[in-house]
C-alpha cells in the first residue's frame, strides 16, 4: 500500500484535537448562552426584591422620624429631638435609599419620580424642624444653646409674636394636621409609582431571559447529541488505526522462539507501519548482537576477577594489620602477666618490664595514628597548618632521632643541608616532620648495612624557590613492577616483606598524600639490592620570627578585684567544688557552690548571682537540663552561664548555645582562661588577667612522678597552699573509692555507680595533675560506654584500680614530704593565738556542738599550717563524719590534754 494513502498518527492526533476543540468551543458558547440567561433572569429577580425592601425601608424610615417628632412635640424630652438628628445627619437611611434607587437602571420618568418625592421629604423635614423650634421657643431655649439645625429655621412674623403656649399648640398642631399627613403620603406615592414601573419593566425582561434559557437548553442538546457522535467516530477510528494493528503485532510476538525467525505484517497508522518495519530489520541483527553480549559477559568475568584480586589485597592489609596489632599487644599483655606474678620484688626487672611495655604502646599508638590519618585524609577531614617554624631546628630534631636508630642497627646517618635554605619559613611542622621521619625509618627498616642520608637543597623551576627533599639508602631497593603501586594504600612489595620487616603498608600512602596536599608529589630512584631514594619538592615560603614580650611583673590573684560580687558554681565534684572556690575567693567574689543541678535551681530562686559556672556533666540533672530551667527563673534569661566541661568536641560547643549557655571553660581549669572570662561577663574595670610566671617552688620533686605538680600549679597561678589543700581533699574523698571499685570487680556489676565514681575521679585526677589517672578514667569511660565486653572492662578496672592505688600513695608522700608537721618544738614556738585556733576547735567539738564543722572549715587555711596532713585528714573525716572521738584524741594531744583548756 502507498504510504500517501495511509492514515500519520500526526493526523489522526490533529483530527481528534480538532475535534475536541470544536466540541469544547461548542460548549463554551451553549454555557455561556445558559449563563447569561441564568443571571438575566436572577437580576431581574433580584432587583424586584432590592426596590421592594427599599420602599419598606423608606417607609419605616419616615415613620420613624414621624414618630420621633411628634415625641418630641408631646413630650418636649430631648432624647426624641437628638434620636431624631442622629438618624437625619448621621444614620441617613432616608437618603441611602433614595440614592441606592437613583443608582438603579430607570427611565426619566421614573427619575422624575424619586425627585419628587425626594421633595416632598424635603419639605416635611423643614416641617418637623419648625415644630421643633417651637418647642425650643415653648422651654424658653435661647437661639444661641439650640442646636445649630433647629437656630437657623426663621419663624414667620405672626408666629413669633405667639404666646409660649400658643407655640406648643402650634408645633403639635403642625405635626398631625392634614397637610402634615398629605405630606407623608406624597412622599410615599411616587415611590410606590417607581416601583410599580420598574417591577413592569422587569416582569419584561424576566419573560426575554426565560425564552432565551429554554433557546439555549435545546442548543445544549443539540450539541450533546453532535459530541456523542463525535466520540464514537473518534473511539471507531482509532481503534481500526492503532488497538486493532497493535493486538495483531501482539499476536505475532506471542509464543516465538528467539530460533525462530519473525515477521509482523505492517498494518494501522503510518507509524505502526514503520514500528513493523523497524522491528523486522532490528530482529535481524538481534542474533549478531549476542555474540557481542557474550563478549561483555567476558569482559566482565575479567573485571570481578580484577576486582577480587584487589579485594584479596585488603585483605592481605588486614591480615598483616592483624598481625602488626597482635605483636604489641602481646608484648603488653605478656609483660602484664609478669609483673601480676614476679614474686621476687625484683624492681629493677619490673623497671624493664614497664620500658618494653611502653615501646610495646608506643609502637601500637603509632599504628593507629598511622590508620585514623589515612582515614582523615580519605574522608578529605585532613587539614594543614600554615605557620611560621624553625625550620633547621626541626630537621635537627629529627637527625637526632634517626641517629639513634641508626647506631642501633650499625648504620652510618649523613644529613646534607644546603646553607642557603633559610632558618623560618611557612608550612605544617607536623606533617613535614611526619613525612621525613616516615621516609627516614623505612629507609632504617629496609637497610641492613650501609648509610641511610638526609638531603635538602634549594631548586628553581620557572624562577620559583623551592626546596628538595631525598632520602637516599643502601638497602634491599624495590623493582620497577613494585614501584608503580608502592604509594597505593595497604600495598607492600609482597607478602613477605610485611612478615619479615612489619607494617601496614600505609606509611607512603599517608606520605604522598600529605605531600600532595602541600603541594608537591614524591618520586622514587630505586634499584635491587642497591637501595632506594625518594625525593619530594615543596615551595619555599620565607617567614619571619615573631618577637615574644616576656613579661615585666606577675600579678597575684589577690590583685584581681570583683567588688564582691555574687558566683554560683554548680559542680558534682567536691574537690572541684572546693578548689574553684577558693580560687575565686581571692578574687573578691562571693561563691556559693551546689553539688547538683537541684541545689543550685534552690539558690537561684532565693539568691541573684552576677555569673554561674556550670558542670555539663552531673547525675541526676546534667548542665543542659540545669541551664534550661534557670533561664526559667525571672530576672536570669540574661544572667552569664558559663559551661565546665572536659568535653571539648565542636559538637559539645554547638550544644551549649543551643541551651542559651554563654561560653564554654575547659576542664582541668586554667586560672586565665578563666579570669579573662570574669573580665568579660562581671564588666570587671581592673587590670587584664595576670600572666601566669614560670616560677617552681623548690621543694617539687621533679624526677619521673604519678604527679606532675608543674601543671597542676600553673592551672591555679602557683598557689602552693592552695595545691597542697586540693591534694588533701583528693585523699579524703577518694580513699575509699579503691574498695568500691574493687567490689564492683568481684560482683562483675558494672552500673551506674562506676560510671559515675570514674567521670569524678577524671575531674579530680587532672586538678592534682595525675596525668596517668585523668588519661585512664577517659579511656575507661570510653569503654563503660561502648563495649559491652566484660573481659575487657575487667582488665581496664584491674588495671586503674593500681593506678588509683598508686596515685593516692604518693600524693600521701607528697602530703608527708611537703606539709611540715607540728612538732612540739613548734608548738612551743606558735604564738598564743594560733593555740587559741586549736582550742577552740577543741572545745567545740568536746561539746559536741555541730558548729565545729563551720569553726573548721572558715579556719582551714590557719588549721593547714598547725597540723600535719594525717591528723589534718583524720579530724576533716571525722567532722564531716560527726565522728567526733578521734578528732578530740588528736586535739588533745596537741593542746596538751585537758588540764590546757
Amino acid at each position: 500500500m502507498n504510504n500517501k494513502y495511509i492514515l500519520s498518527q500526526k493526523s489522526l492526533n490533529q483530527l481528534m484535537i480538532g475535534t475536541f476543540i470544536i466540541i469544547t468551543l461548542m460548549l463554551m458558547i451553549s454555557i455561556y448562552v445558559m449563563n447569561t440567561n441564568i443571571n438575566a433572569e436572577q437580576n431581574a429577580e433580584q432587583h424586584r426584591i432590592i426596590f421592594k425592601n427599599l420602599g419598606i425601608t423608606l417607609a419605616n424610615t419616615s415613620d420613624y422620624l414621624t414618630d420621633e417628632a411628634r415625641k418630641y412635640a408631646t413630650t418636649q424630652n430631648d432624647i426624641h429631638m437628638k434620636n431624631y438628628w442622629q438618624e437625619i445627619e448621621h444614620t441617613k437611611t432616608r437618603d441611602k435609599v433614595i440614592h441606592e434607587l437613583e443608582s438603579q437602571p430607570s427611565t426619566f420618568k421614573e427619575q422624575q419620580l424619586l425627585a419628587n418625592a425626594k421633595q416632598y421629604s424635603d419639605n416635611l423635614v423643614e416641617t418637623e424642624k419648625l415644630s421643633m423650634r417651637l418647642i425650643q421657643e415653648y422651654k424658653g431655649v435661647p437661639v444661641s444653646e439650640m442646636p445649630e439645625q433647629i437656630a437657623m429655621v426663621k419663624l414667620s412674623p405672626e408666629d413669633a409674636l405667639l404666646s409660649r403656649e400658643e407655640k406648643l399648640k402650634k408645633a403639635i398642631y403642625i405635626l398631625f394636621d392634614e397637610h402634615y399627613d398629605k405630606s407623608k403620603y406624597n412622599i410615599m406615592q411616587p415611590i410606590a409609582d417607581f416601583q410599580e414601573q420598574m417591577n413592569t419593566r422587569l416582569d419584561k425582561e424576566l419573560y426575554h431571559a426565560q425564552h432565551n434559557l429554554q433557546n439555549a437548553f435545546i442548543l445544549q442538546v443539540s450539541i450533546a447529541i453532535v459530541i456523542i457522535a463525535s466520540i464514537y467516530g473518534l473511539i471507531y477510528l482509532q481503534a481500526t488505526t492503532l488497538t486493532k494493528p497493535i493486538k495483531h503485532y501482539i499476536n505475532s510476538l506471542q509464543d516465538k522462539s528467539l530460533k525462530r525467525k519473525i515477521y509482523i505484517k505492517p498494518e494501522g497508522t503510518l507509524e505502526l507501519h514503520l514500528l513493523a518495519t523497524a522491528f523486522n530489520s532490528l530482529y535481524d541483527t538481534f542474533i549478531h548482537e549476542l555474540e557481542r553480549r557474550k563478549q561483555a559477559e567476558y569482559n566482565m568475568k575479567k573485571a570481578k576477577e580484577a576486582a577480587e584480586k584487589a579485594n584479596n589485597i585488603k585483605s592481605q592489609f588486614l591480615a598483616n594489620m592483624s598481625h602488626e596489632i597482635r605483636t604489641p599487644l602481646n608484648t603488653i599483655l605478656g609483660y602484664h602477666y609478669l609483673l601480676q606474678n614476679n614474686v621476687s620484688q625484683d624492681l629493677i626487672l619490673e623497671q624493664k618490664y614497664i620500658h618494653n611495655i611502653g615501646l610495646a604502646a608506643q609502637n601500637l599508638l603509632e599504628l593507629v595514628n598511622s590508620i585514623l590519618d589515612f582515614s582523615k585524609i580519605e574522608a578529605g577531614h585532613m587539614t594543614l597548618e600554615h605557620i611560621s617554624f624553625d625550620f633547621h631546628k626541626l630537621i635537627s630534631d629529627i637527625c637526632m632521632m634517626i641517629k639513634i636508630q641508626c647506631d642501633n642497627k650499625h648504620l652510618e646517618f649523613h644529613e646534607k643541608i644546603s646553607p642557603n635554605i633559610p632558618k623560618y619559613i611557612l608550612g605544617d611542622p607536623l606533617r613535614l616532620k611526619q613525612i621525613l621521619l616516615n621516609l627516614l625509618t623505612n629507609a632504617i627498616k629496609f637497610t641492613s648495612k650501609g648509610y641511610v642520608c638526609l638531603l635538602i637543597q634549594e631548586e628553581y623551576h620557572n624562577d620559583i624557590k623551592y626546596i628538595k627533599f631525598a632520602v637516599q639508602d643502601t638497602g634491599i631497593g624495590i623493582d620497577k613492577t613494585t614501584q608503580a603501586k608502592l604509594f597505593k594504600a595497604f600495598t607492600q612489595a609482597d607478602a613477605s616483606t610485611s612478615r619479615q620487616y612489619g607494617g601496614t603498608g600505609l606509611g607512603l600512602a599517608i606520605s604522598q598524600r600529605l605531600v600532595n596536599l602541600m603541594g608537591g608529589n614524591i618520586n622514587i630512584n630505586s634499584e635491587v639490592s642497591k637501595g632506594s631514594c625518594f625525593y619530594f619538592s615543596l615551595k619555599e615560603e620565607i617567614a619571619y620570627p615573631s618577637i615574644e614580650k616576656k613579661p615585666h611583673s606577675t600579678k597575684s590573684l589577690k590583685s584581681i578585684k570583683f567588688n564582691n560580687q555574687r558566683i554560683l558554681i554548680v559542680e558534682d565534684s567536691a574537690i572541684n567544688r572546693e578548689m574553684s572556690k577558693t580560687i575565686l575567693d581571692k578574687m573578691s567574689l562571693t561563691v556559693y557552690t551546689a553539688g547538683n543541678g537541684k541545689e543550685a535551681l534552690t539558690l537561684a530562686k532565693t539568691q541573684k548571682f552576677s555569673l554561674i559556672l556550670l558542670d555539663i556533666r552531673m547525675p541526676l540533672m546534667d548542665g543542659y537540663e540545669t541551664a534550661k530551667k534557670i533561664r526559667q527563673i525571672p530576672n536570669y534569661q540574661n544572667i552569664p552561664i558559663i559551661a565546665l566541661s572536659a568535653d571539648v568536641t565542636k559538637e559539645t560547643k554547638t550544644k551549649i548555645k543551643q541551651f542559651n549557655i554563654n561560653d564554654f571553660l575547659e576542664k582541668p581549669l586554667n586560672i586565665p582562661k578563666l579570669i579573662t572570662l570574669l573580665n568579660k561577663y562581671l564588666n570587671n574595670k581592673t587590670d587584664k588577667a595576670p600572666i601566669i610566671n614560670n616560677f617552681i617552688i623548690s621543694n617539687i620533686n621533679k624526677s619521673k612522678s604519678i604527679l606532675n605538680v608543674e601543671q597542676a600549679l600553673s592551672r591555679i597561678n602557683n598557689d602552693y597552699s592552695l595545691y597542697l589543700k586540693i591534694i588533701q581533699l583528693f585523699i579524703q574523698h577518694h580513699k575509699k573509692d579503691i574498695d568500691i571499685l574493687s567490689n564492683i570487680l568481684k560482683e562483675k556489676s558494672y552500673h551506674q555507680k562506676l560510671y559515675h565514681i570514674v567521670h569524678t575521679l577524671k575531674g579530680d585526677s587532672a586538678n592534682i595533675g595525675a596525668s596517668d589517672l585523668y588519661l585512664a578514667s577517659i579511656d575507661l569511660l570510653n569503654i563503660l560506654s561502648i563495649n559491652n565486653n566484660t573481659k575487657t572492662i575487667n582488665y581496664k578496672l584491674t588495671d586503674y584500680i593500681i593506678l588509683l592505688r598508686k596515685c593516692l600513695y604518693e600524693c600521701n608522700n607528697y602530703l608527708i614530704k611537703n606539709q611540715p608537721s607540728i612538732s612540739n618544738q613548734s608548738q612551743t614556738n606558735n604564738s598564743l593565738k594560733d593555740i587559741d585556733y586549736l582550742k577552740e576547735l577543741y572545745i567545740l567539738i568536746n561539746n559536741g556542738d555541730f558548729d565545729s564543722k563551720q569553726y573548721f572549715i572558715d579556719n582551714q587555711q590557719k588549721l593547714t599550717h598547725l597540723l600535719n596532713a594525717e591528723e589534718y585528714s583524720i579530724i576533716q573525716e571525722s567532722l564531716m563524719l560527726y565522728d567526733f572521738s578521734k578528732a578530740i584524741e588528736i586535739l588533745k594531744n596537741k593542746i596538751g590534754g585537758d588540764s590546757h583548756v
